[in-house]
């Protein structure tokens, strides 16, 4: 990795982001800086911050412009290189790390993107809240809260109902899904004499 500072060619190896703003540098330079959202010019050999919100575009990013601001398509981050794929599958790797946001919600019940850090990671259902999961799976799986799927809007949303019976709840919630641990939580209520 090359950059090109003071008139001479140095080694970019370790530079971060902000070191190469703005100079003349190779792609792997530039798509391997740290500490800044980049994108390289191929044109102009250049390393840039991307100061936009979102990108709708997988190539010549570095990876924490990949994986956080990458909108609409689904990237991962794989060989150095920020990649586009049109769905995940069973080759592809199942750490959850190298996945953009839409990527990341493909996953059924192993990953999440915690918006909290901005990055996809491993779910824990203890850690997260109904307006965090993003699928249906996710949603029905938390622990943290009780929580509904809401299959016309297709988000999960708390519950705060009170329900007695798993059959009643069904009735009330017809196009709806509640998660396993609300019922299971609720029918111990019921036998220990919590709820009457």
């Amino acid at each position: 990795m090359q950059s090109f500072n003071n008139n001479k060619c140095e080694d970019a190896t370790h530079y971060t982001c902000e070191q190469l703003k703005g100079y003349y540098t190779t792609k792997k330079a530039c798509t391997l800086c740290k500490g800044a959202s980049t994108q390289y010019d191929i044109n102009n050999h250049i390393c840039y911050y991307l100061l936009t919100r979102s990108v709708s575009k997988c190539n010549l990013l570095n990876k924490q412009a990949c994986l956080q601001m990458t909108k609409g398509i689904k990237c991962k981050w794989e060989d150095y290189e920020c990649k586009q794929i049109d769905r995940i599958t069973g080759s592809d790797s199942r750490d959850c790390s190298i996945y953009n946001q839409d990527a990341c919600i493909q996953f059924q019940q192993d990953c999440w993107f915690d918006q909290n850090i901005g990055y996809c990671t491993q779910f824990d259902p203890t850690q997260g809240s109904c307006n965090l999961l993003l699928n249906e799976d996710l949603c029905l799986f938390s622990l943290k809260e009780s929580c509904l799927w809401d299959s016309i809007n297709l988000k999960c949303m708390k519950n705060d109902n009170q329900i007695t019976q798993c059959s009643e709840f069904k009735q009330i919630w017809m196009f709806k899904l509640i998660n396993h641990v609300m019922c299971m939580v609720r029918s111990l209520q019921m036998l220990m004499g919590y709820i009457k």
